[in-house]
């Protein structure tokens, strides 16, 4: 399945990591750069306790998308 989730706190990338684990395709959208740039030169999420086996994931480069807020001139704020 194609999952598009938009934002990139902990949250997000957990999900984005979780979902790729099993067999989803997985886009990663967020409105700055800052919160996906660590991922742009290395889309791996480390996975260490929790409800998820330890264990490290690759999110596809090409699925990682930095969304410009002028795209989004129809909404008030751009989210978190």
């Amino acid at each position: 399945m194609k999952i598009t989730i938009l934002g990139a706190g902990n949250g997000a990338i957990a999900a984005a990591a979780h979902m790729t684990l099993n067999g989803h395709q997985v886009t990663l959208s967020n409105c700055g750069k800052d919160r996906l740039k660590p991922f742009i030169n290395d889309p791996t999420v480390h996975i260490t306790g929790g409800f998820l086996p330890d264990t490290s994931v690759k999110i596809h480069r090409e699925s990682i998308r930095i969304v410009l807020p002028s795209i989004l001139s129809n909404l008030e704020n751009c989210w978190a």
